[in-house]
């Protein structure tokens, strides 16, 4: 899958946020496997764009980013076009 210009931006200023403490914790609700399984990781969302005019949840959209820190580095980020389904999450290998 080719994530796009948009998407491939918004993970390097993730990255860049994360790096910063400018991103918030996320639950994992919509993920398939939410719990770290080390202690001391965490879930981190970033949001990707604005709302689509098709989105009905809000200004945000479903686009997301999540990553996982552990130790200070980040040891995956997933992708989603819609984080609102579960099972749409895309681990991103080369960002």
């Amino acid at each position: 899958m080719n994530l796009g210009s948009r998407s491939i931006a918004a993970i390097a200023k993730a990255k860049m946020d994360l790096q910063l403490d400018k991103l918030r914790e996320y639950g994992g609700l919509e993920l398939i496997d939410p719990h770290p399984s080390n202690r001391g990781a965490k879930w981190y969302e970033a949001d990707v764009g604005k709302a689509r005019p098709t989105d009905l949840k809000g200004t945000r959209g479903g686009r997301r980013i999540v990553l996982l820190k552990q130790s200070g580095r980040i040891e995956k980020i997933l992708f989603t076009d819609d984080h609102y389904k579960p099972g749409s999450w895309l681990r991103v290998i080369d960002a």
